[in-house]
């Protein structure tokens, strides 16, 4: 059975595994690289899996297969404004995809938000994203008319997005 859940602070290698495979997989949808987040030392891994277990700065979800392979990742971080949070990292593989599962990994941070009592939800996708673009719409973000170079491959244009949360715990279908 499939599984979406938080990320355990001990899982550090496989949210490093993952997070690796997503930047080889789909260079051009992150603004990391896999040459950068490779070199990258055990402690900052750890300190990412940690914080995205642990209380209200970030959560980290996985998609969890049912042979407890990890097939999917999203992390929500809180803005330093306080009243919204970011949506990144968001990644499933080719063999998981088709199944709702990014869908779900959406949800998740959009729960972690309302149940922080943020205000609102932002993210930054490719603009030639033709997967990515539709599912946000779908999870009811808009443009935002925002838009930037992807630090990782400056001859693409990122386009923001947003979702404004309603106050109190929200309520999902799956």
């Amino acid at each position: 059975m499939v599984q979406v859940r938080r990320i355990l602070g001990s899982e550090w290698r496989q949210l490093r595994q993952l997070r690796l495979a997503a930047l080889a997989g789909s260079p051009d949808a992150f603004g990391s690289t896999w040459a950068r987040e490779s070199e990258l030392p055990e402690a900052d891994w750890r300190e990412r899996a940690r914080a995205g277990a642990l209380g209200h700065v970030s959560a980290t979800y996985v998609v969890e297969d049912g042979d407890g392979k990890w097939v999917g990742l999203v992390t929500g971080l809180r803005t330093a404004e306080g009243g919204g949070a970011d949506l990144v990292s968001l990644w499933v593989a080719p063999t998981a995809r088709g199944h709702g599962l990014a869908r779900q990994l959406v949800e998740s941070v959009l729960a972690w938000a309302t149940d922080q009592g943020l205000e609102s939800v932002r993210l930054w996708v490719t603009a030639e994203n033709q997967s990515a673009r539709p599912l946000y719409e779908r999870c009811g973000f808009v443009e935002t008319g925002a838009e930037k170079p992807l630090p990782s491959n400056p001859s693409k244009v990122e386009l923001q997005m947003e979702r404004r949360l309603a106050p109190g715990p929200l309520h999902l279908s799956t």
